[in-house]
């Protein structure tokens, strides 16, 4: 959680414990009064004011459960940004269709097909929407790593920059299948968004849950075709 949001959460807080203080003193001063000027014939109803110390009571304990619930908030929070760290410097993969074409050449994408396909590919497509290259990709159930050497379909060197991954598959019957596609690049840094801590790959955020992993020094497991 960074500072900000933990500034924040804590002040509402304690505004509200110091409102709900003020609240509670002046019904006890209310009650007090009214109790020493009551008719002894006519006494006043207490269920009234009993419901009344009871909803104070309700209103504390959601104000005390909520600065709990901030407090391990903040303590998840860290604990992952603690284990987010051991990621910086490495190269990662992760889920989604993202993907950075850096100036030394290529890059290594994946493929999750959920079940054995009759077909099956990843397409790269630039940010005017053009498809640079097809790569088939295996048809057996399961993680499918490959290898784009940069290259487009005409042979020339695609730019560096931003491309998406378009993961396409087919079943026996001909119908599209649902499919996952992974990226992998260089974790420079960590941030948090006060919830869950972000690893920073290739200058963008990346949530650490989509980390599924190291990619240092692993070989893609399947050539690339056009």
């Amino acid at each position: 959680m960074d500072v900000t949001s933990a500034t924040a959460a804590s002040t509402k807080i304690e505004n509200s414990k110091a409102t709900l203080a003020g609240d509670f003193e002046t019904f006890l001063t209310l009650l007090t009064t009214q109790l020493q000027q009551q008719d002894p014939l006519s006494p006043m109803d207490a269920e009234k004011f009993t419901a009344q110390l009871v909803q104070f009571s309700s209103v504390e304990q959601a104000i005390e459960t909520n600065s709990r619930l901030r407090d391990l908030a903040s303590m998840m929070s860290m604990s992952q940004i603690g284990d987010a760290l051991g990621f910086v410097g490495r190269n990662v993969e992760f889920e989604g269709d993202v993907l950075t074409l850096t100036g030394d050449g290529g890059a290594t994408i994946g493929l999750d097909l959920p079940a054995r396909a009759a077909s099956s590919r990843i397409d790269i497509v630039n940010s005017d929407g053009v498809v640079v290259r097809s790569i088939d990709a295996p048809t057996e159930a399961g993680v499918h790593r490959l290898t784009w050497d940069g290259l487009r379909t005409d042979g020339s060197r695609a730019s560096p920059g931003t491309y998406t991954l378009r993961g396409k598959a087919e079943d026996a019957e001909g119908e599209p299948m649902d499919v996952v596609t992974r990226s992998t690049g260089r974790v420079g840094g960590v941030e948090s968004d006060g919830r869950t801590a972000q690893l920073i790959v290739d200058g963008r955020a990346v949530p650490l849950s989509t980390v599924r992993a190291v990619a240092d020094g692993q070989q893609p497991t399947t050539s690339p075709s056009s």
